[in-house]
């Protein structure tokens, strides 16, 4: 999916983790996430972790980057829910 939206923006991203692998496990999926992560944190030293979205990806990009002790800012696409007072629950 994110292929699509780099292309159409011409968006040429710095680096590709190379993550998604057919008939992976979540587990396993979480543990190459957390560790490629680990890595780049380590290489690139950034000021922030930005990520976007309630994901496998987003989790494990918190986590990395609290072991890191790198600030980390979650984007979420707005509420499914309409209420405020209730963001998880479905009408």
């Amino acid at each position: 999916m994110l292929d699509q939206v780099i292309d159409y923006f011409e968006i040429r991203p710095d680096m590709d983790l190379e993550l998604m692998i057919p008939d992976q496990t979540l587990a396993g999926f979480t543990a190459d996430c957390l560790q490629s992560l680990d890595g780049v944190l380590a290489l690139k030293q950034p000021d922030c972790v930005v990520a976007q979205g309630d994901t496998t990806s987003a989790m494990a990009s918190s986590l990395a980057a609290f072991y890191h002790r790198v600030p980390f800012v979650h984007v979420e696409a707005g509420l499914r829910t309409g209420s405020l007072r209730a963001p998880g629950l479905r009408n």
